[in-house]
């Protein structure tokens, strides 16, 4: 695998969640002067379960790609819903902006990520120990900027998640290029087929 490559396991957005964060970016831009934050492109948006680093192996691949199969096989799709605005750290200056993700699948969401974890420790990629927080990132700052007192609020989007993408991210200097290594689908109903 190329050396400027980066994998990384992700939920991929379906286009009303992107519409909902082009329109939260566009609100959210005005609030600072425009070269401080370096906002996302929303097409490019996905919710990250964990990286795997910059250099995988093949080898590593195959056996992410197969254990990735049998955990996900066990998960039904669940929903998430969109919520609240918040920071990385939450007091100034502030790094990253993002949009925390909820609903009535984020127990789902999160033993899923933790079987990931497992499964990725038990392949040799070390993993991040931090409690992790579903979030769609939104912006990083590339200046020092202040927190707001108060976040502004936007309504909440309920989307359906049935699969887990494994991605390779390729650094640019138009940004990053994403290519899916494999689809790890959920369990699906027998009736539906």
């Amino acid at each position: 695998m190329n050396m400027d490559a980066r994998c990384f396991l992700a939920i991929e957005l379906p286009t009303s969640i992107q519409e909902h964060l082009e329109s939260i970016i566009s609100s959210l831009s005005k609030m600072w002067p425009q070269n401080a934050v370096r906002w996302v492109r929303p097409d490019g948006t996905h919710l990250t379960l964990h990286f795997l680093g910059n250099f995988v192996s093949d080898k590593i691949v195959e056996e992410v790609k197969q254990q990735g199969i049998q955990i996900t096989h066990l998960v039904k799709p669940f929903t998430l819903s969109t919520g609240a605005i918040s920071s990385f750290p939450t007091q100034s200056p502030l790094r990253i902006i993002y949009l925390c993700c909820g609903g009535k699948g984020v127990t789902v969401l999160c033993d899923l990520q933790a079987n990931f974890v497992q499964m990725l420790n038990r392949v040799g990629i070390l993993v991040d120990l931090r409690p992790w927080r579903p979030h769609l990132t939104l912006g990083r700052a590339k200046l020092p900027i202040a927190a707001p007192l108060q976040w502004p609020t936007f309504p909440n989007v309920n989307f359906e998640v049935d699969s887990v993408t494994f991605f390779k991210s390729t650094l640019t200097p138009d940004g990053p290029v994403y290519e899916r290594i494999s689809q790890l689908e959920f369990q699906r109903d027998p009736r539906l087929q």
